[in-house]
C-alpha cells in the first residue's frame, strides 16, 4: 500500500506482529554528473589493476636480464623511498610493514631452497640442480617461489607509483 506526502512515498507492509514503514526518499540526480562519477570510480579502481598488471610484465622481464636479487633490492629501496616520502607528507601508517614481513618471508624461502640444493651436492643455490635427492616436487616449489617473489616486487613498484602520484 502506498500512500504519498509531498515528496515522500511511505510503503507499508503489514506482518502478523509488526507493521514496517519504509521511507523512501526520491532524488533525480542529473545523468552526466552520475556519468562523470561512475567513470572517476572506475579508473581509480581500474588504474591500480592495470599498473600491476604492466609493472609485473616489466619485473619479470627485468628478472630475466639482470636476476631476481637486484631487481628485489632495486623494488626494496624505490619502496623504501617512496613510503617515507609519503610519510613525511602524510602520517605514518604501516604498509611498509607488511612489505617488509612478505620480503621476510621469500627471503626464508630462498633460504630453505639455498639449503636444501647445497646439501644435495648442487653447484647453484638457486639455480637449476638435477639430483636424485631432491624432491620430485622440488622445480614446482622453485617455480611458485620465483613467481610469487616476481609479483611481490610488482606490487611494490606499483606501490611506489601510487604513493608518488597521491603525494
Amino acid at each position: 500500500m502506498w500512500a504519498s506526502t509531498g515528496a515522500r512515498h511511505v510503503n507499508t507492509w503489514a506482518y502478523p506482529s509488526t507493521s514496517v514503514h519504509v521511507v523512501l526518499n526520491f532524488h533525480f540526480v542529473n545523468k552526466q554528473a552520475d556519468f562523470s562519477l561512475m567513470r572517476g570510480k572506475l579508473v581509480n579502481r581500474l588504474l591500480p589493476l592495470l599498473l600491476f598488471l604492466a609493472s609485473t610484465a616489466l619485473v619479470f622481464f627485468l628478472m630475466s636480464l639482470f636476476g631476481f636479487m637486484a631487481v628485489t633490492v632495486t623494488a626494496i629501496l624505490l619502496l623504501t623511498a617512496s613510503y617515507a616520502i609519503k610519510y613525511w607528507r602524510e602520517e605514518v601508517g604501516t604498509g611498509l610493514a607488511y612489505f617488509g614481513l612478505t620480503y621476510i618471508g621469500f627471503g626464508l624461502a630462498l633460504l630453505g631452497i639455498g639449503l636444501m640444493q647445497s646439501h644435495a651436492g648442487c653447484t647453484f643455490l638457486i639455480g637449476d640442480c638435477y639430483q636424485q635427492s631432491l624432491p620430485s616436487y622440488w622445480l614446482e616449489f622453485k617455480l611458485v617461489v620465483n613467481l610469487g617473489l616476481t609479483m611481490i616486487n610488482g606490487l611494490a613498484i606499483t606501490f611506489v607509483c601510487l604513493n608518488l602520484r597521491r603525494s
